[in-house]
């Protein structure tokens, strides 16, 4: 071995600048760092041996320069398991951003905190506010919603809800209408976007209870485009008055959605 390198000298680092091949025994680096410039750096591990990398409470990077790269983890034609942080600490997942937009419990339960998703529902009643043709507009026509959840803050108490990004969404709406009369015999409830408007129609004096009241319930996954809304509306017609509202209460009238894919 040459007597003159960065190992008899001790100055804490390897710097290899085409390969380095282990054949047998093993690398020890117990300050400083190993640091390849050139050439493949392969660590190949077979039968039940297995490769450790132990760093305490220090970072551990893979491909963190500013240069595009494809990580493989586990590519195999046979079956293979990946195990990420297996102890009962679980882990957080990191893409792009400063907060972890997965996270994993060490029970095996998964989140995604960053993934939007609300629910808002109508505190106090609006009364009188359609029957005879009237469009009314689910948060904005009367009172103001009240926040359940919020994820990303991208819905209203206007009850407008903003995609912050382009992708599928599921929405959808519950509504307790009350002062049904038998002649209101037209209901229209309308997922509004920016794209497609998606309805449904229903008989509401037709299906009323004795009590003049009934409930409609609407989802579907529609499209939507970065800075599309998406807004919710009803009109019931042919009565003699607007006279029919909506009730107020948690789990009684409440706009939802998440994004899906």
């Amino acid at each position: 071995m040459a007597t003159q390198n960065s190992i008899n000298n001790n100055s804490g680092t390897l710097t290899v600048a085409s390969g380095l091949t282990v054949t047998s025994g093993g690398v020890t680096v117990t300050a400083g760092g190993l640091t390849v410039t050139a050439g493949a750096t392969s660590i190949g591990v077979t039968g039940n041996n297995s490769f450790t990398v132990a760093s305490g409470t220090s970072q551990i990077s893979i491909g963190n320069d500013a240069v595009a790269h494809t990580v493989l983890i586990g590519t195999t034609t046979g079956g293979a398991t990946t195990s990420i942080n297996a102890g009962t600490g679980g882990y957080n997942l990191y893409v792009g951003s400063g907060s972890a937009s997965q996270t994993v419990t060490s029970s095996g339960y998964v989140t995604f905190p960053l993934t939007p998703a609300f629910m808002y529902y109508l505190g106090s009643s609006d009364n009188s506010v359609t029957g005879n043709g009237a469009t009314y507009t689910f948060g904005t026509t009367g009172n103001a919603l009240t926040k359940v959840f919020d994820q990303g803050s991208n819905c209203t108490t206007a009850g407008v809800f903003t995609a912050p990004v382009t992708g599928k969404y599921e929405l959808g709406v519950f509504l307790r209408i009350n002062s049904l009369t038998a002649a209101m015999t037209s209901g229209v409830l309308t997922i509004v976007t920016t794209g497609v408007s998606y309805a449904l129609s229903t008989d509401s004096g037709g299906i009323r209870t004795g009590g003049n009241i009934e409930s409609q319930a609407f989802s579907s996954i529609v499209p939507m485009t970065a800075a599309d809304t998406c807004t919710i509306t009803l009109v019931i017609s042919s009565g003699a008055s607007n006279a029919a509202g909506v009730s107020g209460g948690q789990g009684l009238s409440y706009f939802y959605g998440t994004l899906v894919c």
